[in-house]
């Protein structure tokens, strides 16, 4: 007796660099009398004008076009729901995370009918920090009606708080927990909470926009400089060009100046999204090379030496241990 979504699985949903999310159709609370209507609307949705009109600006084939439609089962009584991104996709940073909640169903969240309460939160070793709250305007919701289908309803108290801190760092720490499922890739994860107060994870996925990291460690803390900036290079450098310059004579001042003079943390300079990123983390460790790259910074690019400074008040891993 449990009702269904009916939701969209698409070939083209969630590619690296393209992401369809909202561009097929959803249908929450479906009794199973409805299903096969649904799940035919569903299947209609890959070629609605919406849809079309994406992948032609993605240049994407019609014909190639394929979907799946998956039907579960309701999240029983649920107060509140949202998305969590494990990963800032705003910054990038992979040590924050993002969450939206909101009062009802999800749908409303997707669709853009209303404004979340919105939290950034820190991962600083094991201890979780909201260093960011936003309490969105929340005015409208989605919910289940009965016999079928949603309702939208119009709140005129919407200054309250969806979810507690308490909760908001349970709903972090379960999304650090999808996200070791899958390797640590990070995730854009669709959840809700039930009138129980349990939160049940609906959907998972990778997060397509995030730019790629350099291949070391997270741990512990290493800080690359984009040498592009340096050079005001907007576009990827060749692969011709990124061996000249790693073994020119500039490559070999870089490397005598991030690496070999000042210990070993990581390949000096590593090539990423194919540009070219210069490890900066033991020159921050030095009293005499944070002087002169932070001055040099503020010339070079003023915002890096905001993000840099930032860096260093959070990080103990950035602490001064030379002066040479």
């Amino acid at each position: 007796n449990i009702n269904l979504a009916i939701r969209s699985s698409a070939t083209c949903e969630d590619m690296p660099d393209a992401s369809f999310a909202g561009q097929h159709d959803t249908y929450l609370n479906v009794p199973h009398s409805q299903v096969e209507k649904n799940v035919i609307e569903c299947f209609a949705s890959l070629f609605t004008p919406r849809a079309i009109s994406y992948r032609n600006r993605n240049n994407l084939s019609h014909v190639n076009a394929g979907m799946a439609v998956v039907c579960q089962c309701m999240a029983q009584d649920q107060v509140s729901s949202g998305v969590l991104f494990t990963a800032n996709p705003l910054t990038g940073r992979r040590n924050e995370s993002v969450l939206e909640a909101i009062p009802g169903l999800g749908e409303a969240l997707v669709s853009g009918l209303t404004e979340p309460d919105r939290y950034v939160v820190l991962k600083k070793e094991d201890e979780f920090i909201i260093t960011d709250k936003k309490i969105g305007a929340k005015c409208k919701a989605i919910i289940p009606a009965d016999g079928g289908g949603v309702t939208e309803e119009t709140s005129s108290n919407s200054t309250f708080e969806v979810l507690t801190d308490k909760e908001v760092k349970s709903i972090i720490q379960l999304g650090q927990t999808v996200q070791d499922l899958y390797d640590g890739k990070p995730q854009d994860i669709e959840w809700t909470k039930s009138m129980d107060g349990k939160f049940s994870v609906v959907q998972s996925r990778p997060i397509t926009t995030l730019f790629p990291c350099p291949n070391v460690s997270m741990s512990p803390l290493q800080v690359f400089f984009s040498f592009n900036v340096v050079q005001g290079i907007i576009d990827p450098i060749y692969p011709t060009g990124q061996d000249v310059i790693k073994r020119s004579l500039l490559g070999g001042a870089l490397r005598w100046f991030t690496w070999g003079r000042h210990g070993n943390t990581g390949e000096f300079m590593q090539t990423v999204g194919e540009r070219l990123y210069i490890n900066i983390t033991n020159i921050l460790r030095n009293s005499l090379g944070r002087k002169i790259l932070t001055n040099a910074m503020n010339g070079i690019d003023p915002a890096s030496l905001v993000a840099i400074k930032e860096l260093i008040e959070e990080n103990a891993a950035l602490d001064i241990n030379s002066g040479v």
